[in-house]
């Protein structure tokens, strides 16, 4: 059953701007790919922007610094960054709406961008995955 989005800051400054980058962070643990898209992080009109969901709700965090991979050596952890923006030929495109969904079971959110790509986030059994619609 769908419920009202449990969401925590605001997409609202991304709507109509341009991407000048998009970056997901993945957690590996001991080697092994646990999550693909851990956190995504985009950039518009040079201000960076966080991305979380979890356990069906999505955070947003304007950031002052870029990025950067990270490691909990100890425990085996590492957080590694892939050019999710680059690498999909969205850099440049307009983002014309952010859709958000949340459930007892999900969280999702939907980018779309103005060439018609639509990028989406989901969150299920504390793993978020991205997918190109």
């Amino acid at each position: 059953m769908d419920t009202p989005p449990a969401i925590f800051g605001s997409p609202s400054p991304l709507l109509g701007a341009a991407l000048q980058d998009l970056i997901a962070e993945s957690f590996v643990d001991h080697g092994t790919v646990v999550s693909t898209a851990n956190v995504v992080y985009l950039k518009t009109n040079d201000s960076w922007f966080k991305l979380a969901l979890d356990a069906g709700t999505v955070h947003w965090r304007a950031m002052d610094q870029d990025p950067e991979p990270w490691a909990v050596p100890e425990m085996g952890w590492e957080y590694p960054h892939s050019a999710v923006g680059r690498n999909h030929a969205l850099l440049g495109q307009v983002i014309t709406d952010v859709r958000t969904t949340t459930s007892d079971m999900e969280a999702k959110v939907e980018f779309v961008f103005a060439g018609g790509v639509r990028l989406v986030l989901v969150n299920r059994d504390d793993l978020t995955t991205l997918q190109f619609v």
